[in-house]
């Protein structure tokens, strides 16, 4: 019984053809082509990854040739259906004005949706937007969304506050 259970999975897999993880694994590879060609199949069915991934070979010209543009598409359409990196991404992309009109309270949105996910890297920027005053919030908002895991954020952000001891405890 357990044979035809694992015969019928190995046969659903390739039936259905590649899967996320072999294009991730091209994608570390640095075989972009591959990757791609993976990534756009799984992509116009919807999944989500597959559309950040791609998003970010356009942004950087892995394998295709750079298109802003299409960058945005695809971060706009995965991050539409939840995906926290797609959201993280789309911020940086309206932070920078890359592809998009520069707009921070866009970029703010997006940073905020990923990091309500847990998305570090979104926390990050808005704890350091908040700091830098580009954010109209108090600065217990900027600590909201730090945690242990950015032991070093925080004490940046004690040590600007001039609360070395707090700072101190997180170096």
């Amino acid at each position: 019984m357990k044979k035809i259970i694992v015969s019928l999975v190995v046969l659903l897999t390739l039936s259905f053809g590649n899967t996320i993880d072999e294009a991730k694994a091209y994608y570390e590879k640095k075989d972009y082509v591959s990757a791609f060609n993976i990534f756009e199949k799984l992509a116009s069915n919807n999944d989500m990854v597959a559309q950040n991934f791609l998003g970010i070979m356009y942004r950087n010209g892995y394998g295709v040739q750079k298109d802003i543009q299409k960058a945005v598409e695809l971060f706009k359409k995965s991050a539409d259906q939840g995906y926290a990196n797609a959201q993280y991404n789309l911020g940086i992309m309206y932070r920078n004005g890359e592809g998009v009109q520069k707009d921070d309270k866009k970029a703010v949105e997006w940073y905020k949706k990923a990091a309500d996910q847990g998305s570090q890297g979104a926390k990050t920027m808005l704890s350091l937007l908040h700091l830098k005053g580009e954010v109209e919030k108090e600065k217990k908002a900027a600590r909201d969304y730090l945690d242990e895991e950015s032991p070093f954020d925080l004490g940046m952000m004690y040590l600007n506050e001039k609360d070395y001891k707090r700072a101190a405890y997180w170096f």
